[in-house]
């Protein structure tokens, strides 16, 4: 599928898309925006932005090129993915996930059914609110426009016939995005992950010769269990930029003063230390914005659409 029928399946999985033009973004329930798909390389204007705040939304997040990296985008590509490319730990792991599970597309009332029994233990584990994963009449609507999507492939891991793991795998352009890898924590010694990834990759590989395969950016927040997984998987990290822009309306809260008093809260257990994290990466996220904007008014001068030329 393309960067737009990537768009127009999202809306209609239910989720708010809206377009600037240009670009698609995903307007999530938290109010905060991504662009859509979130790994494409993206270079959007001061309009385009302020009309994506025109919904409500408080931090807009995308990726782009420009001189600074400061995140990571997970990445594999080859025409072979053997066991014996892993280590001698996570080739046991894999081994098992194959042993001990059934890898195939899940029936879709065990995806329905199972599947937000799942979704609905990750939400919780992972502090986020996305009803369209945890509301059972909207994760029906959402699993049954998976099942029949262009260019979409859910894979399910069985353990004694029961749904322990899903993922669910999109081909936009020439390449594979990795997208909802859940399991149920009480099949977390079956390996089913390590099972799913193994197998679809080898299945692609052996229909189209090769692949390239992304999982995603890193997070904001980090993720070191997640991330290790990957890079156990052979995912190779490749350095990338991606900027948050905050909301004009919020953007004056953010500043050096809020920083000292939420430590001080922080250290006296007024507030959680999650929130400090979430305020720092938005404070630290205005210098981002600012690079972006400059290099793109040099591109600009230059005659140039982009800050980075991309071939």
């Amino acid at each position: 599928m393309t960067g737009d029928e990537f768009a127009s399946l999202h809306r209609q999985l239910g989720l708010q898309v809206i377009s600037t033009g240009t670009y698609n973004w995903i307007i999530n329930e938290n109010k905060t925006a991504l662009s859509c798909p979130p790994e494409m390389v993206v270079f959007p204007t001061d309009e385009e932005i302020t009309q994506v705040f025109r919904q409500g939304v408080r931090a807009i997040s995308f990726r782009t090129e420009i001189d600074e990296k400061n995140f990571f985008e997970y990445l594999y590509e080859g025409t072979s993915y053997n066991l014996e490319q892993f280590d001698r730990k996570v080739r046991n792991r894999v081994k098992k996930g194959i042993n001990s599970c059934s890898v195939r597309t899940p029936d879709l009332k065990d995806l329905v059914t199972q599947g937000l029994k799942i979704n609905q233990q990750t939400i919780e584990r992972q502090v986020r609110d996305e009803q369209y994963l945890t509301v059972p009449e909207l994760w029906e609507r959402f699993a049954a426009t998976l099942y029949d999507a262009k260019d979409v492939y859910v894979r399910g891991a069985y353990v004694d016939g029961i749904l322990a793991a899903y993922a669910v795998f999109m081909r936009v352009n020439d390449t594979y995005y990795v997208y909802y890898p859940y399991m149920d924590r009480e099949y977390t010694a079956h390996c089913p992950m390590n099972a799913i990834y193994f197998t679809f990759i080898n299945d692609r590989i052996e229909s189209e010769g090769k692949i390239r395969i992304s999982a995603g950016l890193s997070s904001y927040i980090e993720k070191k269990d997640l991330d290790r997984f990957k890079t156990n998987m052979l995912f190779e990290m490749v350095p990338c930029s991606r900027v948050l822009v905050i909301s004009p309306r919020i953007v004056p809260l953010i500043n050096p003063l809020g920083i000292w008093l939420l430590q001080k809260a922080a250290a006296l257990n007024m507030v959680e230390s999650r929130l400090l994290t979430q305020y720092e990466i938005l404070y630290n996220s205005k210098g981002m914005y600012r690079q972006y904007l400059n290099e793109r008014l040099q591109a600009m001068a230059m005659g140039s659409e982009s800050p980075v030329e991309i071939d």
